[in-house]
């Protein structure tokens, strides 16, 4: 196989009669799949600035986001005022916020219950378990598992916890990378090997871009909905503080079922979204932009009218504050746009009172906002 077609896949550059190529090539032999397994792994290792491909994709999508409206009912920022407004705001924020110590860090559960917190490194850190098995590598934020092999007769399973505030990614034994997203918790065998299916467990919201393995199904499993793939990449969101659990789909297919009801599917194709009511118990199929929903894993976070509380949430786990609502004007009102999450938080507030006067306050990490004077 042209490893130039593969790198194009997990670049997402991939047509889809070469993916169906790439995949019947995997299924034609034992050789050929862990030869697959072996080219994600080193392509999920590669420094960014080393993969020109990441880095056109990742320019593409970025312009995508900013030839979209931005900030506000209509366009806040269109306001040149703002600017001025930045400049002043950014200096408090820095002063004032930004210094705040960040009290939670990546956390790594192993089997037996211990934990390892996973700090931001350059260099990279050998996984081990409490036996001095050698598990994997961890390398900035992100960890590779690397070895295939069972350790154990038994199945054993890690823990993956992120805050709020921060990202991170993982690629297990079967070369499957998970996006997780801020506020997420992702539990999953250390290998697949000897198992029956591929089973993992999730609260929160992450990307999976998922190995195809027909003799072995993929199974995410969470509170609300479960999803069963062969080899597929697709979002799921199921955060405990949401009235909705979604999927959405980017390649290939999924089955997605009710927890608590199994006999309640859903078959999803590419640009799809089943969403599912915790209220009513129900599914809803919407046709989607894929790239809003996914927006999260390079920084950026994309709304479509959406309610401000729903919005709130989402600035929240992005920035690991709390902000508390009194204003019944922004509750009622929807908002059109994007944020680069390395943006002060204050900047928003900033462009949205622009729109829709109402004032705020920040004591230590809480973000207080009520109407105006």
């Amino acid at each position: 196989m042209n490893k130039k077609l593969i790198y194009k896949y997990l670049n997402n550059k991939a047509s889809e009669t070469e993916i169906q190529k790439i995949y019947n090539w995997i299924e034609t032999s034992e050789n050929n799949k862990q030869e697959f397994i072996a080219l994600k792994k080193a392509w999920a290792m590669a420094p960014a600035e080393n993969l020109t491909s990441k880095t056109i994709a990742l320019k593409q999508l970025q312009a995508k986001i900013k030839k979209k409206p931005t900030f506000t009912t209509q366009t806040i920022l269109k306001y040149a005022a703002a600017v001025v407004l930045l400049i002043s705001v950014s200096f408090y924020f820095k002063n004032h916020y930004s210094n705040t110590p960040i009290e939670n860090e990546v956390v790594l559960e192993l089997g037996n219950g211990n934990t390892q917190k996973l700090t931001n490194t350059t260099t990279n850190k050998v996984i081990t378990d409490t036996e001095g098995h050698v598990l994997g590598k961890q390398q900035a934020n992100q960890i590779v598992y690397t070895n295939t092999e069972p350790i154990t007769n038994n199945a054993t399973y890690n823990t993956l916890k992120v805050p709020y505030g921060k990202t991170f990614r993982v690629v297990l034994s079967d070369s499957t990378i998970v996006h997780l997203n801020a506020g997420s918790t992702l539990k999953y065998p250390v290998q697949f090997a000897g198992l029956n299916n591929r089973k993992v467990t999730l609260t929160g919201e992450a990307f999976f871009e998922v190995t195809k393995d027909k003799a072995h199904p993929f199974i995410v499993e969470t509170n609300n909905i479960n999803i069963e793939v062969l080899g597929t990449k697709f979002n799921l969101s199921t955060y405990n503080n949401d009235d909705f659990a979604h999927c959405e789909l980017m390649e290939g297919a999924v089955l997605v079922s009710e927890t608590n009801n199994p006999k309640n599917t859903m078959h999803l194709a590419p640009n799809l979204q089943a969403k599912w009511s915790k209220t009513t118990k129900t599914f809803k199929l919407n046709t989607i932009d894929i790239n809003n929903h996914i927006s999260w894993i390079h920084g950026e976070l994309i709304f479509k009218n959406m309610p401000f509380p729903e919005m709130l949430k989402k600035l929240e786990r992005a920035y690991n504050v709390t902000i508390t609502n009194n204003s019944k004007t922004l509750a009622q009102q929807q908002f059109t746009g994007s944020v680069n999450v390395k943006d002060d938080v204050t900047n928003i507030l900033n462009l949205l009172k622009i729109d829709t006067p109402f004032n705020y306050s920040i004591k230590n990490k809480t973000i207080k906002i009520t109407q105006p004077h």
